[in-house]
């Protein structure tokens, strides 16, 4: 990795925190936590491309996936955390364990648009998802893309 992290740095010799998570990112896992953070603040744009780079650096459709449901565990418990009258920021900045700080702005996003009830609803969506991918003739690429965009476009409302 220190070898990945010099070519980054080229003849300035900086080196910025995207070129360290690109340098050092296993298996498109930055890419894949970029991707479900999209999709859960409802850039389904970024989301998109997220995803894209995320399997073409080697990371698996239900990889992503199984980051989903992680992060809809965690969602599910900001959104509670809302419901009993929290502000989203409040609520990130008080799980435990605490967020990533360069995920506390798209984590604040999806903690202010879903309710406990869409998450709930997500993580079965996510299940089917995988369970999916793992079917003979299925193709995994498309139905991770598709559950991605269909929960970037989710209306849960306040």
């Amino acid at each position: 990795r220190a070898d990945r992290l010099a070519l980054c740095a080229g003849a300035g010799g900086r080196i910025e925190t995207p070129d360290i998570s690109s340098a050092v990112d296993e298996e498109g896992s930055a890419a894949m936590q970029d991707a479900t953070d999209a999709a859960l603040a409802g850039d389904s744009a970024t989301a998109e491309r997220a995803l894209g780079l995320a399997l073409d650096e080697g990371a698996s459709p239900v990889g992503v996936i199984r980051v989903l449901l992680g992060e809809l565990r965690t969602l599910r418990l900001l959104a509670a955390a809302v419901a009993a009258s929290a502000s989203p920021r409040d609520a990130v900045s008080k799980s435990r364990p605490p967020i990533f700080f360069r995920r506390v702005p798209a984590m604040t996003r999806a903690a202010g648009r879903w309710r406990e009830r869409t998450v709930l609803t997500a993580i079965d969506r996510g299940l089917r998802a995988e369970s999916a991918c793992k079917t003979t003739g299925a193709v995994p690429d498309v139905i991770c893309r598709h559950l991605l965009l269909q929960l970037a476009t989710v209306k849960s409302g306040r």
